[in-house]
């Protein structure tokens, strides 16, 4: 406030008077407030704004601010925003804040406001499937990236990591899980038997923490299991007729299957590449399925006149997903199988027996398959036999035999005889 002095002296019988005018202010400054960063949560600098405000002061005020409450700055006139500096060490800061009238030097404050320092680079890590992980299904629906703290969910618009071998340019979504789980949708299988790399983005817009860091580039890897079958053991041999390929397959999947679609590629003595060839081995008209744990044989022959094909490499599919199957009957289990010997003969190495049908159903079309080993438990050679209408309760003799044509049954020490009934 504005207040007026008047004095009043006599001199020589005369009285004089003299006033002046002087600023008085008996309020303080009143109702202060502070924010940091206009109230932010946190920061990775050490460099902040402070948005300063009171009323209640007419008079020339001045400031004075502490990043402890005990050391302050030096007195400097107000101003509604100020740069301070913070102290250099990770956490939670506090900025003090006071003002006085420079008048009657009345004070007010302090006061203060919180933010947290947060200057670390953020880490993840692959938790769904867990990094170096193997035997990963290559049916999972997503995979999950965890961070050691919160993330800005709007800082990276589509999924924030890279899966190698995977992505075919498109960008892949995902959601998040709270403010520090990420989950990546996969819009298609991968592959079976493969190593995958997955990595974090990185650049000027990669995935920031609440503080504004990026997170640290990271990889990891993980490998899938091999596909619905395993091919157990394969074999090639050579005729004048052509080149035999025989194998045995094993359903390695949770699922039953009617169809096993086979892509083998073959190769010459030097490992190069010569061509593909497609085939399946098909339970359909067994009315049957291939169920987990099941093993299957295959053979077939294709044409070689100069012998060139020294190896092949066969993979083992599910020929299309109306193959796969939650229930339905295993192999016609109505037929047993007695009185089985075997060993060399006049013609090649033979099996023979007795299969009696005890089940319920009249089989149309029986067929026996066996396949030959070595002492090693190598595979040699596959041979098969079919007999027609084996009615409720009736019994036929059977044999299966292989000859030199099929493969080196010279070295024969063990076998698996394969028995279906169709309908």
């Amino acid at each position: 406030m504005k207040s007026t002095l008047a004095i009043s002296i006599v001199v020589c019988g005369l009285m004089l008077t003299a006033g002046c005018t002087f600023q008085t202010d008996s309020t303080a400054p009143k109702d202060l407030k502070i924010l940091i960063n206009n109230g932010a949560k946190s920061t990775n600098i050490t460099t902040v704004e402070l948005q300063l405000s009171m009323n209640g002061s007419e008079g020339p005020t001045k400031m004075s601010f502490s990043n402890d409450g005990a050391t302050w700055s030096g007195w400097a006139s107000y101003n509604s925003h100020v740069t301070w500096a913070l102290s250099s060490e990770d956490g939670i800061k506090t900025v003090y804040f006071k003002v006085k009238n420079t008048v009657n030097n009345k004070l007010a404050g302090p006061v203060n406001a919180t933010i947290l320092l947060d200057t670390t680079t953020p880490t993840a890590t692959l938790s769904v499937p867990s990094a170096g992980a193997v035997g990963v299904d290559f049916n999972i629906p997503s995979i999950t990236v965890s961070f050691n703290e919160e993330m800005q969910l709007d800082s990276f618009g589509a999924c924030p990591f890279s899966i190698h071998g995977y992505q075919t340019g498109e960008s892949m979504s995902g959601y998040w899980l709270g403010h520090d789980k990420y989950v990546c949708n996969l819009t298609k299988n991968l592959s079976p038997a493969s190593k995958y790399v997955v990595e974090t983005d990185s650049g000027p817009h990669g995935l920031k923490d609440a503080a504004g860091n990026l997170v640290k580039v990271t990889n990891w890897t993980f490998t899938t299991r091999p596909g619905y079958f395993q091919v157990l053991s394969k074999a090639i041999y050579h005729t004048n007729d052509g080149t035999r390929v025989y194998a045995v397959v094993k359903n390695i999947d949770n699922f039953s299957f009617e169809n096993i679609g086979l892509d083998l590629s073959f190769k010459d003595s030097s490992g190069k590449f010569l061509f593909n060839m497609h085939d399946h081995v098909n339970f359909i008209q067994y009315n049957a399925l291939m169920v987990p744990g099941d093993t299957a044989p295959y053979s077939t022959k294709v044409i070689d006149e100069q012998g060139v094909i020294k190896d092949v490499d066969i993979k083992a599919g599910t020929n299309a997903a109306g193959d796969m199957w939650t229930t339905k009957d295993n192999f016609y289990k109505g037929l047993t199988v007695f009185n089985t010997t075997s060993g060399f003969d006049s013609g090649g190495y033979t099996v023979s027996g007795k299969v009696k049908n005890t089940g319920n159903k009249s089989v149309g079309d029986l067929q026996l398959q066996a396949a030959f080993y070595d002492s090693t438990g190598g595979l040699i050679c596959i041979g098969g036999a079919g007999y027609q209408n084996l009615g409720t309760g009736m019994t036929v003799d059977f044999g299966v035999s292989v000859g030199s044509d099929l493969g080196n049954i010279s070295k024969i020490s063990t076998y698996h005889l394969y028995i279906y009934g169709g309908f």
